[in-house]
This record gives C-alpha cells, structure tokens and sequence, in this order.
C-alpha cells in the first residue's frame, strides 16, 4: 500500500531519505516517486570507491530533476567532487577527523549532517554544531535489530534539552518509522524525520 495514500507528507516540512540498494529493490523509482524537496542521503558503503561515485553520480542526476538535495554519507571528497548538497557522519565514525570535515564543510559549504545512535555520545554535539542532527533509533527497526530502540519518550526528553542549545530547528527522529509510528511523532509536531523502508511504499 502506498504511504502517501493514508498520510498527507506534503505538511512535514523535512524529508529524510537514507538509501539502500539491498532493501529497496527500485530505488531509482523511489526517488522520482518522492515528494518534492526530500533530502537523499546515499550510503551503499559495500561498493568499491569507483562503484560509489558512479552510482552517487546517477542518483545526483535523477535527484536534481525532481528537486531533492543530495548528500553523500561518510565521504567528503566524493561529495566535494561530485558537486552535492552536504555530508553525513553518525557517531559510529568518530575515530575519523569529524571536527575537521565539520570545519571543511563550512568553508566548502557544504551542510553537514549528523546522526546519535548512542546517548552517551550527546556531548560530542557541542563540538560538531551539526546543521542536521538525527537521533536514531527512536523505535525498533530492521536496519539495527539488535540495538534497543529509545522510544518516544526518550526522544521527546532528549530533543528538549538539545533543541534550542544545539540543534535548533533540525533535530529528527530516525529508525523504525512507519505509519503508525509516525502518527504517534505527529502529535509532538513533527518538522521531520529519516527513514528507509516507510519510503519505498510511496
């Protein structure tokens, strides 16, 4: 069933979509059947270097004639040299320079995205100042199923110390998203969310 059918998106003004070639078999036709405006953030981190940027090229394109921005998860040069909208990092790479790229990415203007899959971590976003923070995984989902989900009321406490400190207006809810998960998110007035799965239905 298709998701826009049973919930209007065009109200949520922050799309997210995070791909994954091996759980969405079309993904080029998920990403023309997006709503307009929605953010791809590629990752396919499996492929070589050179698969990489052949297929970030391709998805870039088809993102560019639907109106989507584009980010490249985990490479900053890739997203340097392909010419996209911005990076993505989660805390699971902070071994690498973050506060470097962060500062790359400023200078470079690119946006620089961020997501929190461990609590223990938060401190680590007074450093980075990311322009998108997601907090992941707010309910059970397929991509991390052994990590136990922070629920709605961990994210609701969360995002109201962080909000105006850090994240400001972006700060999203990611992981296990689906209609009735996100029924429940819209009830605190949702400006946005991540996902993969709730997409490929569109």
């Amino acid at each position: 069933m298709r998701a826009q059918k049973f919930y209007n998106l065009t109200k949520i003004k922050s799309l997210f979509f995070f791909t994954d070639r091996k759980k969405i078999y079309d993904l080029k036709q998920v990403l023309k059947n997006l709503p307009q405006k929605t953010c791809i953030i590629f990752r396919e981190y499996d492929l070589t270097n050179l698969e990489r940027e052949e297929l970030a090229t391709e998805y870039l394109k088809i993102s560019r004639q639907f109106g989507h921005s584009f980010f490249v998860g985990k490479d900053f040069n890739l997203a340097l040299k392909i010419k996209c909208d911005g990076v993505h990092f989660s805390d699971h790479d902070l071994e690498k320079s973050l506060l470097k790229i962060r500062y790359s990415c400023k200078k470079n203007k690119l946006i620089f995205s961020f997501a929190l899959h461990d609590t223990k971590n938060l401190f680590y976003l007074r450093k980075l100042s990311p322009d998108v923070t997601f907090l992941s995984p707010i309910f059970k989902t397929s991509s991390h199923q052994n990590q136990r989900p922070l629920g709605l009321f961990n994210y609701l406490k969360i995002s109201k110390i962080f909000y105006k400190k850090i994240a400001k207006n972006n700060f999203f809810p990611l992981g296990g998203i689906d209609l009735q998960n996100l029924r429940r998110l819209n009830k605190i007035n949702l400006t946005g969310f991540g996902a993969i799965d709730f997409f490929k239905n569109l």
